[in-house]
């Protein structure tokens, strides 16, 4: 989580971490903008098609930069790590799943806009597993996401209910 300078009374603006932190997140939105359009051109392709190849490609850069970086692949030495990585990897491929199926049925920027619940279950998760409690500004922003998928979602049901509804004639300014 990355925050200026004016809400957390630091005097330096940006520390060198922090640039790189900002840079690896704003490369990561673009090629997951860039990787949902590829996704719903290619829906007519079956799911299990695209989870395989980003299973095997995830798997080789995974290898190529643990070797890049010197380390090598580090296996967990205790069962209750090897349980939460076996964990994280089912829940990693349910998630990579629902994501390649939710595009395939819908458009790329309601899936997207809904993605973003991932930052209120991150805080949620966070909160209860980790015991980390977020601050005001990332409660704030969490409340106005959530509440900005609320609205689209809304927004899509009245598109779809017929001209004359009493609930469309309620809500007119949401259609606009």
């Amino acid at each position: 989580m990355t925050r200026p300078s004016i809400f957390t009374g630091q005097k330096e603006f940006f520390d060198g971490e922090a640039l790189i932190g900002i840079s690896f997140a704003l490369a990561s939105m673009v090629c997951t903008g860039i990787s949902f359009v590829l996704v719903r051109y290619l829906r007519t392709i079956h799911f299990s098609v695209m989870m395989t190849f980003f299973g095997v490609w995830g798997t080789m850069e995974c290898g190529l930069l643990s070797v890049w970086y010197g380390d090598g692949v580090i296996f967990p030495e205790e069962m209750k790590d090897s349980v939460l990585a076996l964990l994280l990897a089912v829940l990693s491929f349910i998630s990579q799943g629902s994501l390649v199926l939710g595009l395939k049925f819908e458009q790329a920027s309601m899936v997207a806009v809904f993605r973003t619940l991932d930052v209120l279950f991150g805080f949620v998760w966070q909160g209860l597993l980790l015991g980390v409690v977020p601050d005001v500004y990332s409660v704030v922003g969490g409340i106005t996401v959530t509440v900005g998928v609320l609205v689209l979602g809304f927004r899509k049901w009245l598109i779809q209910l017929p001209e004359g509804h009493k609930a469309r004639n309620l809500f007119y300014l949401i259609l606009k």
